[in-house]
């Protein structure tokens, strides 16, 4: 009966033994995956970093455009005043020709 729990014994400690190296792999294993986890995660942020500020350099040329190229208030103000100005000068126009129609 000895000999049986000795080699009950034994067994289990080979299976522990086996145990813990297989757990030793698979963590060598995760700490392999993480690493190259890592180098990934790195790309990816330097790409989406390189995405910012792409994406930030067109949006200041669409702002410089909009600035360069949209009217301002100060500009519809002159447009009008032109305009009125124009409107004026063909009812001057207008009203000198039927004038000059009706005597």
């Amino acid at each position: 009966m000895e000999k049986l729990e000795a080699r009950v014994e034994q067994y289990a400690k080979s299976l522990i033994d086996v145990q813990f190296a297989s757990l030793g792999e698979m963590v060598a294993s995760f700490k392999t995956r993480l690493s190259e986890g890592d180098e990934t995660f790195d790309e990816l942020v330097e790409r989406d970093q390189k995405i910012e500020l792409a994406v930030a350099a067109k949006f200041d040329l669409l702002k410089d455009f909009m600035r360069q190229e949209m009217a301002t208030r100060k500009d519809l103000d002159a447009h009008q005043q032109r305009a009125e100005e124009r409107n004026n000068a063909v009812s001057t126009q207008l009203q000198r020709m039927g004038e000059d129609i009706a005597s």
